[in-house]
């Protein structure tokens, strides 16, 4: 009697976990504000991506997005993705550059430079998201918005593309 409570017990802590995996949410997706799904993403690769420009819409995780704090300066938060390898942009207060390197459905940011003013606004979260993608993360493009991991994929940095917003 024992074996079968225990049996029993086992296939429901299994149910459950599948269960909750399989409702936990793909790293395919997309989320907005309200947690309502925006698109399905795509593995992204080189000729996605280059001489490419995006503008950050917001910080995403499974939850949702918080979108980025606005900004008076139209070019805060962009990111281009040059033909030579070469990454350039902004953050609120600060432009940067760097390199970027893609491999497959991944990609490794390297800021290697910056101007040195004081950030403001969402200014420091972002350039460190950025920063973090240093070691090779999975990146996304769905219709015209791109989404790069950050934190162990626990984390998105969605951007919007430039080009789609003329």
């Amino acid at each position: 009697m024992k074996l079968i409570r225990n049996t029993f017990l086992l296939t429901i802590a299994a149910f459950f976990t599948i269960a909750m995996t399989a409702c936990s949410g793909d790293d395919d997706t997309f989320f907005s504000k309200d947690d309502t799904i925006l698109s399905e993403g795509k593995d992204a690769s080189l000729n996605d991506i280059i001489n490419t420009s995006w503008k950050c819409y917001g910080y995403g995780s499974k939850k949702g997005i918080r979108e980025v704090k606005p900004s008076v300066n139209p070019d805060a938060y962009v990111i281009n993705f040059k033909d030579d390898g070469i990454v350039t942009g902004s953050t609120f207060a600060n432009d940067f550059w760097g390199e970027y390197i893609v491999q497959g459905s991944n990609i490794s940011i390297k800021i290697v430079g910056t101007t040195k003013v004081g950030e403001l606004g969402d200014g420091e979260e972002y350039s460190s998201a950025l920063k973090s993608c240093s070691q090779f993360t999975p990146f996304k493009i769905s219709d015209d918005k791109l989404l790069i991991y950050y934190n162990n994929k626990q984390s998105y940095l969605l951007f919007n593309s430039i080009d789609s917003q003329k």
